[in-house]
C-alpha cells in the first residue's frame, strides 16, 4: 500500500548524508531521560542515559546542506500545533515527527498558550485528542516515550488524566546544536475579527486585542510583540496568518501596518484558502499588491512572505485537513539559534516552499538566479516565474462586486430559525431560505447553480469542524434529502418530527440524544459520533433535548455512499440557534472533501450556502437577487501589479534587472501534485523573497 502523501514527505536534496544522531527516543525505544523537576504530583521517576552518538545507521537528524561562504540551509516550521491548544497530539510526538522528516528548527504556537506551566487532560474526553482515538493516542504516546515518562493520575470521576509536558521540560530529549532546535511561539487567536499573528521565540504571553478595524487589530498585535522584543532584548518575530482564513484580511488591511513585515503567503491548512475564489485574491496576487503598494506609494519598507504547515493533524489522525510537511521555510544563516534565524529571517535569507527544494538562490543588486536541487528518481518538471511591478504602473482600482447574490440573509443571532438550503439541478438554481420563528418571517435568495455532480469524498460534520469554522449554539432536525425541496414542503413538515421513511429523505438527525457517543440517523445508516458537546431540553418542537456546542465540538458523520447528492438534487434542511458570541463563522452543516457543500452563518454578516460542482464553488450570500453590491475583499488591480517579467521551463534560471522595476522575486512551479481536497490540481511550488533593484535584499526594520 503507498503511504497517504502527508506519511512520505521526505525532502530530496535536503536529507543526502547517512551520518546523523541516533537518540533513542526517535527510533521508537522507550529508555527517555526525565530530569525531574519536583511536580507537585506522584509518579515514579526512572532515568535513563540518551545515546547522542554519531552513527552510520540509524539516522534520525538530517544535517543542513551548506549554502556557501559558511553559510547553511536550516528547514523549519514557524505555525505548528499540539494537544497544548487544537492540535491533534502531545507535543513530545509531534516534535519527533519533525526530526524525523528532516526539520532543524520548529516553532510550536498554539492558541493564546505557551507551553509551559501545569495542565493536565482526560484523553477519553479531550476532544483534539478524540481525533487519535482518545485512550489510543495515549497507548501510542506510551509506545514512543515509555511509561516512565508519561504522567498519568486519577480523575475525579473515576477516569484517567494525562500531564501535557511544557516545553522546557521535554525540549532536551529532541535539541541538539546544529542539529535540531525548538522555539517557543504562540499564535494569538483574535476572535471579532478573525486576525492570527504568530510570535516567534516570544518569552511571555501576549493577549489578544481587538480594534475598530481588521487593520487596526493586527496593528495592535504585532505591535504588542514588537513592545515586548523592545522590554526583554530578546528577537523576536510576528507575522500574519492565513490572511484568506474566512475572508478576514483584505491588502488593503495588510498594507498600511508600519510594523508588519511578514506574512503567510502559503499556508498548509487545507481551510485556509490560500488560492482565493471568483470574489477574492490568492495569496500570491496578495502578495504583489501589497509589496507594490508599501514600496512605491506608502514607502513601509518591505513584505516577505513565509510558507508553513500550521500542522493540526498527525500520526493516526481521523482528520487530514492539517498535516505536518506541507509548507516550511529554508533559512541562511551561520548558526541555528534563534538569534542567527530570526536575523536572517529579516534579512530575507530565506525561500519559502511547499515542496520544492532550491540548491540557490542568488540575490544581488542586479539580478536574481534561481537553481533547483532535483530529484533522480523523480520526473517532474518545472517552470520558474520572475515577477514584480514597475515603475509607472497603473495604480488605479475598483471595488469586487457580486450580481445575483442573496441578499445577506437575516443576521439572527440567540433565536432559533428554521434553514433550507435547496440545490436544484433542474431548475440549476441554488436557494437559501430562512425562516425567522420569533417574528413569522421567512428570508429568500438564490444564484444559477452549474450543472454537474456534487460528490464530497470527505466526513461530513454536524456541526462543523472547530479546526475549520466550529460551531457555536443549538442545533436540532438535520434533514437531508435527494429532491429539491419548496417553501412549502418545509412549511409542512418544520414544525414536527419526521418519521423516517418520507420520499426523498436520505438521512435524518434529530439531535436529541446519543447513545454510547452517536446519535442515530432516523433515516438511514449514517450516526453521528457526538465530539463534545451537550444534550439540553430546549427544543423548538417538543421538550426534547437538542445538541449544544461551543466552538471546541464538533460531529462527524462518515457517509455511506447512499447519501451523496452527485446529480442528484437535494435539499438541507435544520433548526438552527447560534450563539451570538461565538463570532466568525459558524458552520452546523459542513461536508468536506474533493466537493464540497456546507451551510453557516457568518455572525454579524447572514446565512451562507456554498456548493462545490465539479469543482467549481457558488455561493448563496450577500445582495438581493440581481443587485449589485460590493463584497468585502482585495481591490481588482491592473495587470501592471505582479506582472510576469520572464518564464523559464527548467530547472534554472537567472533574470537581469532593467532598473524600472520596483522589486523582483521568483515563484517556482513543479508539475508534483500537492495533495489538496480544497484546491484541485495544487502543485508544488517555492518562493523566493522579494529583491530591490540597485539595492538587493533589504532587512526588515527592527521596529
Amino acid at each position: 500500500m503507498n503511504p497517504a502523501p502527508w506519511k512520505d514527505v521526505t525532502t530530496p536534496g535536503v536529507v543526502r548524508a547517512s551520518v546523523a544522531l541516533a537518540v533513542s527516543v526517535l527510533i521508537g525505544q522507550t529508555a527517555i531521560a526525565h530530569e525531574g523537576h519536583g511536580h507537585h504530583h506522584h509518579h515514579e521517576h526512572t532515568h535513563h542515559s540518551l545515546d547522542y552518538s554519531l552513527s552510520a545507521d540509524a539516522t534520525p537528524y538530517a544535517p543542513p546542506e551548506t549554502a556557501g561562504d559558511g553559510y547553511y540551509w536550516w528547514k523549519g516550521n514557524l505555525h505548528t500545533h499540539t494537544l497544548w491548544s487544537d492540535g491533534d497530539h502531545f507535543p513530545e510526538v509531534v516534535a519527533q515527527w519533525y526530526v524525523a522528516h528532516g526539520y532543524h528548527f520548529l516553532a510550536l504556537s498554539d492558541h493564546n498558550v505557551l507551553s509551559e506551566g501545569e495542565r493536565w487532560i482526560n484523553p477519553a474526553t479531550d476532544v483534539h485528542l478524540a481525533r487519535q482515538g482518545g485512550i489510543e493516542g495515549l497507548e501510542l504516546y506510551k509506545e514512543r516515550f515509555g511509561n516512565h515518562w508519561v504522567e498519568t493520575r486519577p480523575s475525579g470521576d473515576g477516569g484517567l488524566e494525562v500531564r501535557l509536558k511544557p516545553l522546557g521540560e521535554f525540549r532536551h530529549l529532541f535539541e541538539k546544536p546544529g542539529r535540531f532546535l525548538m522555539i517557543q511561539a504562540e499564535e494569538i487567536t483574535e476572535g471579532a475579527h478573525v486576525i492570527h499573528v504568530n510570535a516567534t521565540n516570544i518569552r511571555d504571553l501576549i493577549p489578544p486585542q481587538t480594534g475598530e478595524t481588521v487593520e487596526e487589530t493586527i496593528r495592535l498585535n504585532v505591535n504588542a510583540v514588537h513592545a515586548q522584543r523592545r522590554a526583554t532584548g530578546q528577537p523576536m518575530l510576528p507575522h500574519l496568518n492565513h490572511p484568506n482564513f474566512r475572508w478576514a484580511v483584505t491588502a488593503e488591511d495588510m498594507a498600511p501596518v508600519e510594523g508588519l513585515n511578514f506574512f503567510e503567503v502559503y499556508n498548509g491548512h487545507r481551510g485556509v484558502r490560500n488560492y482565493g475564489d471568483d470574489y477574492r485574491v490568492d495569496l500570491d496576487r496578495m502578495w504583489d499588491i501589497v509589496l507594490t503598494k508599501r514600496l512605491a506609494e506608502l514607502n513601509l519598507g518591505i513584505m516577505y512572505g513565509l510558507a508553513v504547515d500550521d500542522a493540526h493533524n498527525y500520526e493516526h489522525s481521523e482528520s487530514d485537513v492539517s498535516r505536518p510537511g506541507r509548507g516550511w521555510v529554508m533559512v541562511r544563516a551561520r548558526y541555528l539559534t534563534p538569534e542567527h534565524l530570526i536575523s536572517a529571517l529579516r534579512g530575507g535569507e530565506f525561500y519559502s516552499s511547499s515542496g520544492v527544494i532550491l540548491d540557490t538562490v542568488d540575490a544581488t543588486s542586479d539580478h536574481l538566479r534561481v537553481e533547483i536541487a532535483t530529484d533522480p528518481n523523480s520526473d517532474a518538471t518545472y517552470i520558474i516565474q520572475f515577477v514584480g511591478t514597475r515603475e509607472g504602473y497603473d495604480p488605479s482600482s475598483e471595488p469586487v462586486t457580486a450580481q445575483d447574490q442573496v441578499g445577506k440573509i437575516a443576521d439572527i443571532t440567540g433565536r432559533w430559525v428554521f434553514v433550507q438550503a435547496v440545490a436544484d439541478r433542474d431548475a440549476n438554481r441554488q436557494i437559501l431560505r430562512v425562516y425567522d420563528e420569533t417574528n413569522d418571517e421567512w428570508h429568500e435568495g438564490a444564484v444559477t447553480l452549474p450543472a454537474g455532480e456534487t460528490r464530497p469524498s470527505g466526513p461530513l460534520y454536524l456541526p462543523g469542524h472547530p479546526e475549520r469554522f466550529g460551531f457555536g449554539g443549538n442545533l436540532s432536525e438535520v434533514r437531508f434529502w435527494h429532491k429539491a425541496r419548496a417553501r412549502e414542503d418545509a412549511e409542512n413538515d418544520m414544525s414536527s418530527r419526521l418519521e423516517g421513511e418520507e420520499s426523498g429523505l436520505v438521512a435524518y438527525w434529530p439531535l436529541k440524544e446519543s447513545e454510547d457517543g452517536y446519535a442515530g440517523d432516523g433515516a438511514g445508516s449514517n450516526p453521528v459520533a457526538i465530539r463534545g458537546g451537550r444534550f439540553e431540553g430546549e427544543s423548538i418542537l417538543d421538550n426534547a433535548s437538542v445538541l449544544a456546542t461551543s466552538g471546541g465540538d464538533f460531529g462527524l458523520v462518515e457517509p455511506t455512499g447512499a447519501i451523496v447528492p452527485g446529480s442528484n438534487s437535494f435539499t438541507i434542511e435544520m433548526w438552527v440557534r447560534t450563539d451570538p458570541e461565538a463570532g466568525g463563522w459558524n458552520l452546523p452543516f459542513e461536508w468536506i472533501g474533493g466537493d464540497r457543500i456546507y451551510v453557516g452563518q457568518d455572525v454579524g454578516q447572514g446565512w451562507n450556502f456554498v456548493v462545490t460542482t465539479d469543482g467549481a464553488r457558488t455561493d448563496t450570500q450577500y445582495g438581493e437577487p440581481g443587485e449589485v453590491v460590493e463584497i468585502r475583499a482585495t481591490r481588482r488591480y491592473s495587470d501592471d501589479i505582479g506582472e510576469v517579467f520572464q518564464e523559464t521551463a527548467g530547472t534554472s534560471a537567472v533574470y537581469h534587472f532593467n532598473g524600472d522595476e520596483i522589486y523582483v522575486r521568483a515563484r517556482i512551479i513543479s508539475s508534483e501534485l500537492h495533495p489538496n481536497p480544497f484546491a484541485s490540481g495544487e502543485r508544488q511550488k517555492a518562493w523566493t523573497q522579494p529583491v530591490i533593484p540597485g539595492i538587493g535584499l533589504i532587512e526588515a526594520p527592527d521596529h
